[in-house]
């Protein structure tokens, strides 16, 4: 039940930093704390594509877990990746795959297009069609824009999202509240943050978590006594 309780909250995690990269960086490396253990290393790269037939941006972020340091009985591996059209910049296609000792254990593909999306669960060999209106946000991993848009530029205190669980194929309300302002010094850089609690009431879950307001990535976030940040930057 334990180890069923962490991958849920893997996978939100996978959602929640999936804005961790920028276009001026080639690769991000952050930390994975889970119940005050340093257990693990979150990388997050960019890299041009193509897609459809158009010039894109593939953003790929990898988690790397050591569960058994948490005296779970396996290791995991999670890779998200989104590919975003550069002229849009709107996201056309998602992918998450989850690995243990045993294999893969989670395949699962979103094909965005005008209006719905196509979700494949591969392991479970399910295809569904989602539809989608204008006002469903898919986060992004090049910029929480949005958030930027509306909690600093407007000066929002509190403010309502449907947003697309690309996890599981769902649509659903997140609560934004601004907390603070706060300064953070992480990678050997200072971060000028926003600070938001993001509550989901559908899974009851609330979650902190720190946007640099130069470029909308995510630097750090906590969730449950879960904890990732920023650790290094490589532009090689």
């Amino acid at each position: 039940m334990k180890t069923k309780i962490l991958t849920i909250l893997l996978l939100l995690l996978i959602i929640l930093i999936s804005n961790a990269n920028s276009q001026e960086s080639k690769r991000r490396y952050y930390s994975v704390e889970i119940e005050g253990v340093l257990c693990g290393y979150f990388t997050s790269d960019i890299e041009a594509t193509t897609y459809n037939s158009n010039a894109a941006i593939e953003s790929r972020d990898t988690v790397n877990l050591l569960l058994r340091a948490l005296e779970q009985d396996v290791n995991m591996q999670i890779i998200n990746k989104h590919i975003i059209d550069k002229e849009t910049n709107m996201i056309g296609f998602n992918s998450t795959r989850m690995y243990n000792d045993g294999g893969e254990s989670l395949n699962i593909t979103n094909e965005i297009h005008d209006g719905y999306v196509i979700f494949r669960d591969l392991a479970a060999e399910s295809v569904d069609t989602i539809a989608y209106s204008d006002e469903v946000i898919f986060d992004n991993p090049l910029s929480s824009y949005y958030l930027i848009n509306d909690f600093h530029k407007k000066d929002i205190k509190e403010k309502t999202y449907r947003k697309y669980d690309y996890t599981r194929g769902r649509i659903s309300d997140h609560i934004y509240t601004l907390l603070r302002n706060e300064t953070l010094t992480l990678a050997g850089r200072e971060f000028s943050t926003l600070v938001f609690e993001d509550h989901s009431p559908d899974d009851g879950l609330r979650t902190t978590y720190w946007i640099n307001i130069d470029d909308g990535i995510e630097v750090k976030m906590e969730v449950m006594n879960r904890k990732i940040s920023l650790a290094a930057v490589s532009y090689t």
